[in-house]
């Protein structure tokens, strides 16, 4: 399973991409919409995390290709807790929304909620949840 986690923020991309590769999950990295978008022509991933913060410096360009995957589930990471970027995660087709900070489990419940994969997540969960707070 293959799953992009995308932030301009180095430890968010970090920690959350270490949590689910310890899941078992092959992880892809983007630092900016670019890398993003460039990742996204070149392979078809299961789930795409992404930072609310991506959206406000090139979002036109970022939601266009995301409407093109309504088939690829995204998950929206956010820090606040306002309406207002609840409602942009659904008008970027997220699936899903996820605030920071947040525990190793329940991003990993959210991914396999959102892709189905309980057997990864399940066997791994126990171990990952010594990580504290994310």
């Amino acid at each position: 399973m293959h799953i992009i986690v995308a932030s301009h923020n180095l430890f968010r991309r970090e920690l959350s991409s270490f949590i689910l590769s310890e899941a078992g999950y092959t992880v892809h990295e983007a630092t900016d919409s670019t890398s993003l978008c460039d990742y996204l022509h070149g392979m078809n991933p299961d789930l795409v995390l992404l930072d609310s913060h991506l959206l406000d410096k090139e979002s036109q360009y970022l939601v266009q290709h995301l409407h093109q995957l309504a088939t690829v589930p995204v998950m929206f990471l956010t820090s606040s807790h306002g309406i207002a970027e609840s409602a942009t995660s659904w008008h970027t087709h997220a699936t899903s929304y996820l605030t920071w900070p947040y525990e190793a489990q329940d991003l990993l419940a959210h991914v396999q909620a959102l892709i189905g994969d309980q057997t990864m997540c399940a066997a791994s969960m126990a171990d990952i949840v010594q990580t504290e707070s994310v």
